[in-house]
C-alpha cells in the first residue's frame, strides 16, 4: 500500500475510535452521558432498569475508565440478547465487562456491568474527587 493509502486507513481509524469515546466537560457528566446510554439501550430492546449503581472511575494518563453496573428484568429471554447486540454495535461504545442473569417463572432479572472511554484531558475535574 501507499503511504497515502495507508494515511487514509490510519485516519479513518483515528475517527473510528473517537467515534467509540464518550464526552462531556465534567467526570460528572460523561459519567451521566454512559449511564443514560446503558437505560436507553435497556429500554429500546424491552429491559425493565431495576437499578444502578453509582458510576466507578479510572483515570491513567490521559485517558478516563467509567464502568456502570444496572439491574434489570425482562419477561422475553430474547430482549436480553437485542440488548447485548445493541451494546455490541453501540456508539459511543459501551463494553460489557460482567453479566449473570437468572430466570424465575416467566421473569428473567440479572446485573450487566458494562464500560465507557473517555479523554480525560480537558475535562473539568472537581477539587474533592476522591470517591
Amino acid at each position: 500500500a501507499s503511504w497515502r493509502e495507508r494515511r487514509v486507513e490510519v485516519e479513518s481509524q483515528i475517527d473510528e475510535l473517537h467515534n467509540q469515546l464518550f464526552s462531556g466537560a465534567t467526570i460528572p457528566i460523561v459519567e451521566a452521558n454512559i449511564q443514560r446510554a446503558l437505560s436507553g439501550h435497556a429500554r429500546d430492546t424491552g429491559i425493565t432498569v431495576s437499578s444502578t449503581r453509582l458510576a466507578d472511575r479510572l483515570i491513567s494518563d490521559d485517558w478516563l475508565l467509567i464502568s456502570q453496573e444496572m439491574s434489570f428484568r425482562t419477561s422475553d429471554q430474547m430482549n436480553t440478547a437485542r440488548f447485548l447486540e445493541r451494546l455490541e454495535t453501540s456508539a459511543p461504545r459501551l463494553w460489557v465487562t460482567g453479566f449473570t442473569v437468572n430466570r424465575s417463572r416467566n421473569q428473567y432479572s440479572g446485573s450487566i456491568t458494562v464500560v465507557g472511554f473517555a479523554r480525560s484531558e480537558g475535562l473539568v475535574t472537581e477539587v474533592a474527587s476522591n470517591r
